[in-house]
């Protein structure tokens, strides 16, 4: 399967956006308000979703050679599991009482080293299994 850059990166920034800002609309349902207090309209959304698109769109970018044609099962498996960690998170920091921009700053930076750190572990891991095979 060939993919390229410019597409990839554009899911990746798509895929982001539709997990932050979806989770914030299924939150409205369920609760009846959103985590930021301007609504879907607040820029911590964008953070939020800059904060799990970059490091993959890094990843997207600096993978070249041998590692090149596994860049999609790389990023595959680091979406599904910025997914599960994210909707636990984002409930969790919906329950809490009183969040403030401190609280949020914390959130968007352990996503971020979350997340570069699940690209990380997937690209050892398909790599290196990939690598030993042939």
């Amino acid at each position: 399967m060939k993919e390229s850059k410019t597409i990839l990166i554009g899911a990746s920034l798509i895929l982001s956006a539709i997990l932050v800002y979806g989770m914030a609309l299924v939150v409205k349902l369920l609760k009846g308000f959103f985590l930021l207090e301007y609504g879907l309209l607040d820029i911590g959304y964008i953070f939020l979703t800059l904060a799990i698109a970059v490091p993959i769109i890094l990843y997207i970018l600096i993978a070249n050679g041998k590692y090149k044609k596994n860049i999609f099962e790389v990023i595959t498996f680091s979406g599904i599991f910025s997914l599960t960690l994210f909707v636990p998170v984002y409930l969790t920091s919906v329950s809490a009482v009183v969040l403030d921009r401190l609280v949020l700053q914390n959130l968007i930076v352990i996503l971020l080293i979350t997340v570069v750190i699940l690209i990380g572990t997937m690209h050892f891991a398909i790599n290196n299994n990939k690598l030993t095979k042939v």
